[in-house]
Formats: structure tokens, C-alpha cells, sequence
């Protein structure tokens, strides 16, 4: 899902134009007047995932013309939990300290885990998971034809940026040597991200679904692959609302569960391990389901103008897809080839109750599905 920006009297395009690229479509807000935006339906109309933004123009409070705070920069920005000018985007006093008992993790069925928190995030955080969300990063880049964002950024008017589940940080310190003019911290629970970053990026350990306490507002705030992060996304939605500049956007781009061409059978293991999937995390609390819901949360919050673009994320170069879907779906096979163990461990064992040895043997019959081609997709 792509997100743009539109004010009230800018003509919005129909959903035929949207699906065809002749116009704005996905999940986005602007202005201080709603606009009008395609539907749930309309948007997903394209068959692909979904990227949501928003643009609020009554966030914080502040008048429209006051002067936003800008942080000072420092040369002393080398670590990653080094002091730098953007460590003042939040309340240090609020902020969890790292130390060494963050950094630690906890180990179960061969792979390691986050321990701060410990159990709100199922998947891993070894380095054959960091490898994959890097490799995710270039799949979303490929969706989106290497753009970072699809918001209309000002970059005379970008200043404080947010990424929130922020994983590797790829995604932030591309964007922070993309802007330097603007200062980025990336959150998340576990210290995964490099050492040594842009002057102006910097990362924290925080959980995204306790209280926000950023001392200034956010120009931009971003969030990406998040369906398996958060209880109610709609909470961090109103956050992100009352924590950005007025005219500061929010962007999420986010995947649906998996879809399925014609003639996938029902008791195909991939869709067996789909529904199983969903079943568990809704045990755990933590729907897959979520993407489609993201449009309608932040009208609820007071975005305006929201807009959304969906894509196709094929699971695999299967048969009738166009030469780039073929690329992108050799690139999202690997990524599932290498995720489909984390994706389904914990979620499996303390959701659903299985033993780690089933939950090996689903996976590898998934695996094989992918490899032969199955018929399966996302909507991003």
C-alpha cells in the first residue's frame, strides 16, 4: 500500500485511475479538510499490500506557522547508543537505560530472541533473522521502484523522523544519508542495529506500545512489516497523531496474510499454514490481519486526506505473473525459504501447543510448496 498526500481542493482520481497509476491512491492525510479517498475495496482492487500515511495538520497543538524545534547536531554520533543530538528526541529520563541486560538474549529451539520484553515479539533476532529483514528491505524497495517512502516529504520541512520497530535500522540510516538536514531515531525492542550509523541517525530501545513521551514532534513518523508487532495498531496510530507536527505525515506500509491464486487446493500446506498462522497469533494476541483496518483508524484519530496503494507480493515466480512480479517473487521466495521456521516456532509452540518437531515438518512441506511454484500472494 502506497501512501500520498492531497488537499481538499486538489481533484482526487477515481479508483479506475488509482489502479491504473493516473492518479494518488493508498493511505494518506494532508490538509486541514477531508478529502476524498478510495475504499478499503478500491484500494486493494490492484491485489497487493497496503502502505498507509497520513498527513496531520492538528497534531500537536502547535499553531500552523510555529517554528518547530530543530535538534542540535553533535559530531559525537558514531555508536549507536552513543549521546548525539538526536538522543534529545526523547525524554531521557523516560527513556530504559542500555545496558547490558538489554542486550542479552534468550534462547529457544536453536535460535535467539529478544530478552527485554521477552515474548512480545515471536520472531528471532539472530543474525540469520537480520539477514532476512535486510533482505526484506530490498523487496520493499523493488515493490516501490527503489523509493524509501511514498509520502510527498518536504525536505525544507523535515526535521525530526521517527521509524518505529525499526528491526536492522537499514531502513533509517538510508533515509538519515538520504536527508542529513533531518535528525532520525529508529525504536525497537532489541539492540540489533549497527554500531557505527549516520551523524544523524540514532537508535533506541523502547516498546512503540508504551506511553510516548518525545520531547519534540515528528515531521515524519514511519512503520513497516509490523503485522506481527503490536496488539492494537490503532493505539500507536492516535500516538503517532498526537506526537507529529501539524502537516507531518504518517506512512506505514504493511502485508496482509497470504492470498491465493485459482486453483490452490484447500488442504494445500501453505494454506494450511496460513490459517494456523492467524489462529496462533490471535491466541497470542497479535492479529496478522490488520493492514485493511489501517485506513479507517487514522480517519478515528484525525488524519486527513488519508490515501492507500496496494501491490501484489508474490510468495514466488509462479507461472502468469509479469517479468518484475517474477523478480520480486524470486526475492520474497528466498525471504520465506529463510523466515518461515521464525515466522512459525513460538507462534506454533506457546500459541498452539506443538511440538518443534511438527512445526519443522509443516515447514518443510511449505517450503516445497514455494519452490513448486505455488500460487500464493500478499497484498502489501
Amino acid at each position: 500500500m502506497a501512501l500520498t498526500s492531497s488537499t481538499a481542493d486538489q481533484q482526487q482520481p477515481s479508483s479506475a485511475d488509482a489502479a491504473e497509476g493516473r492518479g494518488p491512491a493508498g493511505l494518506a492525510a494532508g490538509g486541514d479538510e477531508k478529502g476524498a479517498s478510495p475504499s478499503a475495496a478500491d484500494a486493494y482492487a490492484d491485489g497487493a499490500p497496503a502502505l498507509l500515511q497520513a498527513d496531520s495538520s492538528m497534531s500537536t497543538g502547535l499553531p500552523g506557522n510555529a517554528a518547530i524545534p530543530v535538534l542540535e547536531r553533535s559530531d559525537d554520533t558514531d555508536s549507536v547508543f552513543a549521546d548525539s543530538a538526536a538522543a534529545d528526541l526523547s525524554d531521557r529520563s523516560s527513556m530504559t537505560s542500555v545496558n547490558s541486560s538489554l542486550c542479552e538474549n534468550e534462547q529457544e529451539h536453536g535460535r535467539t530472541y529478544h530478552m527485554y520484553k521477552t515474548g512480545k515479539y515471536v520472531l528471532p533476532n539472530d543474525e540469520q533473522e537480520q539477514d532476512r529483514l535486510d533482505l526484506q528491505h530490498t523487496i520493499f524497495l523493488l515493490l516501490f521502484e527503489d523509493k524509501l517512502h511514498l509520502a510527498p516529504l518536504d525536505n525544507s520541512n523535515l526535521h525530526n523522523v521517527l521509524d518505529f520497530a525499526t528491526g536492522t535500522g537499514i531502513w533509517a540510516i538510508e533515509f538519515a544519508e538520504h536527508y542529513p538536514s533531518a535528525n532520525v531515531v529508529g525504536t525497537d525492542l532489541t539492540p540489533i542495529q549497527p554500531q557505527y550509523v549516520p551523524p544523524n541517525c540514532r537508535f533506541e530501545i523502547d516498546d512503540a506500545e508504551d506511553e510516548w513521551v518525545y520531547s519534540v514532534p515528528f515531521s515524519y513518523i514511519h512503520g513497516r512489516a509490523i503485522l506481527s508487532c503490536f496488539a492494537d495498531p490503532s493505539l500507536l496510530i492516535r500516538k503517532a497523531f498526537a506526537n507529529l507536527t501539524p502537516g507531518g505525515y504518517l506512512e506505514l506500509q504493511d502485508l496482509a496474510p497470504l492470498e491465493y491464486e485459482a486453483g490452490v487446493p484447500e488442504d494445500q500446506p501453505i494454506r494450511t499454514w496460513m490459517e494456523l498462522t492467524k489462529e496462533g497469533a490471535i491466541k497470542g494476541g497479535r492479529p496478522w490481519d490488520n493492514a485493511i483496518r489501517y485506513a479507517g483508524w487514522m480517519r478515528d484519530a484525525g488524519f486527513v486526506n488519508v490515501e492507500q496503494r496496494v501491490f501484489k507480493l508474490p510468495s514466488n515466480p509462479y507461472d502468469g505473473l509479469s517479468r518484475r512480479q517474477k523478480l520480486i517473487g524470486t526475492y520474497n521466495r528466498q525471504n520465506l525459504l529463510d523466515g518461515l521456521e521464525g515466522l512459525s516456532m513460538r507462534n506454533f509452540t506457546r500459541n498452539l501447543g506443538w511440538d518443534p518437531a511438527e512445526v519443522r515438518v509443516l515447514v518443510a512441506k511449505v517450503r516445497e510448496d514455494l519452490k513448486n511454484g505455488v500460487k500464493a500472494y500478499s497484498h502489501v
